[in-house]
Parts: structure tokens; C-alpha cells; sequence
């Protein structure tokens, strides 16, 4: 695990939606599928956009997950609830 991931653990373990998400696209990065959803889920739940974002396409592609395009379009909902133009269009485009 590279140092930023090392911070980005850390800031995640006190809450931090921000590292949480960061370490979600480090492990996306590095195609550790598995973890991608676990940082992303927890990002989310603290209100990050960026991370409900991340967890509406792991299940939209079944990503370390089963494809789910209702919990799909739940997360991109989410995502533009808090402002995230993508969570948006996102959710349009899974509710067709």
C-alpha cells in the first residue's frame, strides 16, 4: 500500500467522507475490486457525493458486486441530493 493510501486509511478511520473516498479510487486504481465498495459504501454514508457516486456504478456494472440497477439508481439519487451533477444524470439514465 502506497503512503497516500496509508493517509487515506487513516483519515477514513476518524470519518472522514473525503479519505474514505480516496482510498476507494486508490483501490479502484489499483483493481482491487473488493475493497472499492466497502471505502466507497462508507464515503457515501458520511455524505460524500463522490462516493455515492462510486458505489451507484459498482452496482451498475457489478463491479466486486452483482449488477443491481435499482440500488444503482438509489446511489446516483443520492449523489444528487448532495449536489453531484453526475449522481443526476446517472440516475435519469438507470431509470429508463
Amino acid at each position: 500500500m502506497s503512503t497516500a493510501a496509508n493517509y487515506f486509511e487513516k483519515a477514513c478511520s476518524l470519518n472522514d467522507g473525503k479519505g474514505c473516498d480516496n482510498l476507494a479510487q486508490y483501490y479502484f486504481m489499483t483493481n482491487d475490486t473488493n475493497k472499492i465498495l466497502h471505502y466507497a459504501e462508507k464515503a457515501c454514508g458520511l455524505n460524500n457525493d463522490k462516493g455515492c457516486l462510486k458505489v451507484a456504478v459498482t452496482y451498475k456494472y457489478g463491479l466486486g458486486t452483482a449488477k443491481d440497477n435499482a440500488r444503482a439508481r438509489e446511489y446516483f439519487a443520492k449523489a444528487c441530493r448532495l449536489g453531484n451533477q453526475s449522481g443526476c444524470k446517472g440516475a435519469n439514465e438507470t431509470g429508463r
